[in-house]
């Protein structure tokens, strides 16, 4: 695996565990409430903007494609596998990834997914 690409899988596993915390305190009794205003501030926190809501009804599929900004997605509902060179993540509500710009990824589900979607500006 070149620096690159495990420096990129670092960054991933890292922003995982801080979104952990935040998962815990959205949990009442058990179940998941997600505050989408909330998960918002974070990630505004964390430079990203131009928010959207996005469906993507059963067996959706999105071959391998890049973006120009670093792109994160916030799963509200149901369940999304995203794949990249370096891994292949499966996510269900509450689970955030952050794909960054340039990264070759692809996308499907199999159940149906919601998800919150923003990106960030890449500083040269």
């Amino acid at each position: 695996m070149e620096a690159h690409g495990v420096v990129a899988l670092l960054q991933l596993k890292v922003t995982l565990l801080a979104m952990t915390h935040l998962m815990e305190a959205l949990r009442t009794e058990g179940h998941l409430v997600i505050d989408t205003r909330q998960v918002q501030e974070r990630l505004r926190a964390l430079g990203y903007g131009g928010f959207y809501t996005w469906f993507d009804p059963p067996g959706t599929y999105y071959d391998w494609h890049t973006h120009g900004e670093d792109e994160v997605r916030f799963v509200l509902d149901g369940e999304i596998t995203i794949g990249t060179e370096e891994g292949v993540y499966h996510l269900k509500a509450g689970d955030m990834l952050e794909v960054k710009a340039g990264t070759r990824h692809w996308a499907r589900t199999e159940k149906g997914v919601r998800y919150l979607c923003g990106s960030r500006k890449v500083l040269k």
